[in-house]
């Protein structure tokens, strides 16, 4: 228990918003596992958010740059408060909105950009509900920003 607190103060030192949350079905995480479910803060931009539900409803995450894998150790993506909240974001998303003016975002099938994909326009938040696509919807892995 000490080394999770100590990972979880060091984790949230540097902005990151750490929820210990129980896996619901999942077995047993180690004591170094840290679920988040928002690495960017208030008042930050450029992050793509995950919802649990279509139409940008339920829990989401907010998560800033690439991920190669949204179990990857020690840190495990969830979504926060709403219908969903705890669940692992891989393989349980349906929708999504990108807040950056700067980047596209594509969000892949399997971990470390592999798969089929689909790409979320920069600032697609403003203009449209994105609902992830029949293959990515609960199937996504992982996330990329491109150009």
């Amino acid at each position: 228990m000490k080394n999770y607190m100590t990972a979880a103060r060091a984790v949230l030192a540097c902005g990151v918003l750490a929820v210990a949350l129980p896996f619901l079905g999942a077995q047993s995480a180690s004591a170094s596992t840290i679920y988040v479910s928002n690495n960017c803060g208030d008042g930050c931009t450029g992050q793509l958010y995950l919802y649990y539900n279509s139409n940008e409803e339920g829990g989401s995450a907010s998560i800033k740059g690439n991920v190669a894998d949204y179990t990857g150790s020690p840190y495990v993506w969830v979504f926060g408060a709403g219908n969903g909240a705890g669940q692992a974001v891989k393989n349980n998303a349906a929708s999504a909105e990108n807040n950056s003016s700067t980047y596209d975002y594509t969000i892949y099938y399997n971990s470390n950009y592999q798969g089929a994909s689909q790409t979320i326009g920069d600032l697609a938040w403003e203009n449209d509900i994105v609902n992830l696509d029949s293959t990515l919807k609960n199937n996504n892995a992982s996330q990329q920003e491109t150009n």
